[in-house]
């Protein structure tokens, strides 16, 4: 990926980012202001991943006041051969402004910015070193010979959910069976990649980072 590219890409996500949440934020009910902290902070996630090392790539001030998330992480890692990827991590330890908050959504902000979205499903993420699977959700987009790359999934109360829970009636009702005077917590993960021409070679680059990120990121919640 080039330079330019890749700063494109960095500041389309953290548009994205923003506006998802700026329309959230007209909907946001009253909710218990009790937060439940992150096991380990984010900024002890590791830099490097394997073959992958990682540069923050932070919010401004702006957009994460804008956002309201109680901790994030946006970091760009690099392979050996070149090949890029962003990870990014967004955390509300309170499951309640979490689910009331608009993620970030990549079929609405990527084609707001010019992308044409041309496919969507789910993949299959196998977790280096460890016996763990679980589905993501998979967003292609190109614009201008430029192919991208979306997997993203969401972590509430420790299940991990391909999509939005707000998608899900089923799982929206049972939960609000389930009484608990603890906070809970909501997290997004997204994997964003973007390089020329090749759809395929950018879906495999955000799966090998997701497998390797992946174990230490459940470490986190």
């Amino acid at each position: 990926m080039s330079t330019g590219r890749f700063v494109a890409l960095v500041i389309v996500l953290g548009l994205g980012i923003v506006l998802s949440l700026l329309i959230g934020k007209l909907g946001d009910p009253l909710v218990s202001a009790e937060t439940r902290d992150l096991k380990i902070p984010f900024s002890e996630f590791p830099k490097v991943l394997g073959d992958w090392k990682g540069k923050d790539r932070p919010l401004s001030e702006k957009e994460i006041a804008i956002a309201g998330m109680d901790t994030y992480l946006r970091r760009v890692y690099v392979n050996r051969d070149g090949r890029s990827a962003v990870l990014y991590l967004c955390y509300y330890g309170n499951k309640a402004r979490g689910m009331e908050a608009i993620y970030h959504n990549p079929t609405i902000c990527f084609p707001s910015a010019g992308f044409e979205l041309t496919r969507t499903g789910r993949r299959s993420i196998r977790l280096v070193d460890i016996a763990k699977k679980f589905s993501v959700s998979l967003d292609h987009f190109r614009k201008s010979g430029n192919r991208l790359v979306v997997l993203n999934f969401f972590v509430v109360d420790g299940e991990v959910l391909e999509e939005s829970p707000r998608n899900k009636p089923f799982w929206l009702a049972l939960d609000k069976l389930r009484f608990s005077s603890d906070p809970g917590y909501f997290a997004q993960v997204q994997v964003v990649v973007m390089n020329r021409g090749d759809a395929d070679d950018a879906e495999a680059t955000a799966a090998e980072l997701l497998a390797e990120a992946g174990r230490y990121i459940f470490l986190h919640f």
